[in-house]
């Protein structure tokens, strides 16, 4: 087991390592991952913190740059961290404005990732590969940031009062606890529901 003092060496040192850990279960990972690869924990550029379609990784091919890859701070559970980057690595070694289309499902396919190719997660096969890469790299050195998910929303503060003259009582919400008001139908005072 290793220790990495910082998240982008236990990242950088992940994806150097992956092909390697992938093939001693006879699974292939396409070649040709960047030498000058940059990894690093980032949030994406759009989508972050979404509720629907959060996205927890990223891959940027910067022209004759070296393409680098981020993956989301929300993440710290190795596996979690290992299947997003699995996921940008490929993106990695495609030409730019691939996608998730062809070339991508062919090279997500022969490496496990299953499920659909904007959102995959590992396959059984693959988890076990992760799982033994994980060992191998030690605890990964970073704690997830707290988005505020699981708050509980404010809900609202209206107060439902109704008319008990009517045959079907008039309701109204009001922003009041001293809501003092009849029926403009029947003329009784209303009364909180």
């Amino acid at each position: 087991m290793t220790q990495h003092e910082t998240r982008e060496a236990w990242l950088l040192d992940a994806s150097h390592k992956l092909p390697e850990e992938l093939a001693k279960s006879g699974l292939v990972f396409p070649s040709g991952i960047p030498y000058d690869l940059t990894v690093s924990c980032g949030f994406p550029s759009k989508g972050a913190l979404s509720a629907k379609t959060r996205r927890l990784g990223e891959c940027w091919h910067g022209g004759e740059e070296s393409p680098q890859v981020y993956v989301s701070p929300t993440l710290d559970k190795p596996l979690d961290v290992l299947d997003t980057l699995a996921h940008e690595l490929l993106h990695s070694m495609l030409p730019p404005k691939t996608g998730h289309k062809g070339a991508f499902k062919r090279a997500m396919i022969a490496v496990r990732l299953e499920g659909k190719p904007t959102s995959t997660h590992a396959g059984e096969k693959l988890v076990g590969c992760l799982n033994s890469l994980a060992e191998v790299l030690g605890p990964y050195p970073h704690k997830a940031i707290d988005t505020g998910e699981g708050k509980k929303k404010q809900t609202t503060r209206l107060r439902l009062y109704a008319c008990g003259g009517c045959e079907e009582p008039v309701k109204v919400r009001v922003a009041r606890d001293d809501f003092d008001a009849t029926c403009n139908l029947c003329g009784v005072v209303f009364d909180k529901a």
